[in-house]
């Protein structure tokens, strides 16, 4: 997970409708209240047409470089994501063993604010009505009268905390919390789950080889050794494109738009800040 630099302007198609669409919902909630406290409410359900708009998946995927907020694998045919509402919408619970309580975070289902883009698993398997507070019940925001401010949410949100790296670490392709926020989020979002670690692994090894080429000639190989890798690679000039390309993979792993890059800075440091800034 790194910070997420969401674009400041909300799409146009919220700009459009999510004004109207908020109040509607909090007049709904306003005119029976004790109606509305169950979760998943029909009265108080989101129309996904507005909260989930084309141009709103299209922005939340370039302002995520086509990865999940979470745990930043990216998108595909077979995994396209969902939009997600850092705090739900239709209710939450506190706990994984905890009920679902009502009535969710309803008026902020339109809230730019509070939409990221995740993968079906860390959004619908893992995190879904979790929203777990280290001040609950007494800082609970349950109603759009509430102040949100009040609370202390245990789930890190990646585009608000702007250093995310002093919750959570990786040593190797584990995740590791060093924070209470840290380590709930790293349960809560499945940042462990086994095939994740499965493919970090693989991204690793492969990343490691790419630098064990991108720095071969730093360190002045025997002649032998360069004889092995030339013919491994079938010429003297492939071998130099190889090198060329592993330095240019290897120098970028650490940038936003790579796969896995909070895994990376971790495990390589001297990529990240990059030089020069």
């Amino acid at each position: 997970m790194i910070p997420v630099q969401k674009s400041p302007v909300a799409p146009a198609s919220l700009q459009r409708e999510a004004g109207a669409a908020r109040a509607r919902l909090e007049q709904t909630y306003d005119a029976d209240e004790a109606a509305c406290q169950q979760p998943g409410t029909p009265a108080l359900k989101p129309l996904r047409r507005i909260y989930a708009a084309r141009d709103v998946k299209a922005r939340l995927k370039e302002d995520q470089h086509g990865k999940c907020a979470y745990c930043e694998a990216r998108f595909g045919h077979s995994s396209p994501g969902d939009v997600e509402h850092y705090r739900p919408k239709a209710g939450y619970r506190q706990s994984a063993a905890a009920l679902v309580q009502g009535p969710g975070y309803y008026w902020l289902a339109y809230e730019w604010s509070n939409l990221l883009y995740a993968c079906e698993d860390c959004n619908r398997i893992r995190k879904h009505q979790l929203f777990p507070l280290a001040n609950d019940p007494a800082g609970r925001a349950r109603t759009h009268h509430d102040d949100l401010t009040q609370e202390r949410p245990l789930l890190l949100n990646p585009a608000v905390t702007p250093d995310l790296t002093l919750h959570l670490t990786f040593e190797d392709e584990v995740a590791k919390g060093h924070t209470p926020e840290g380590r709930a989020s790293i349960v809560g979002y499945g940042l462990n789950r086994k095939e994740l670690l499965d493919y970090r692994r693989d991204y690793l090894r492969c990343l490691r080889n790419q630098e064990f080429l991108a720095r071969i000639l730093d360190h002045n190989p025997p002649v032998v050794d360069l004889e092995l890798l030339i013919a491994t690679y079938g010429s003297e000039e492939e071998l130099g494109r190889k090198i060329a390309q592993a330095r240019l993979d290897y120098r970028k792993a650490a940038h936003a738009t790579e796969q896995y890059a909070g895994m990376v800075r971790a495990n390589f440091p001297e990529l990240w800040p990059p030089l020069g800034h």
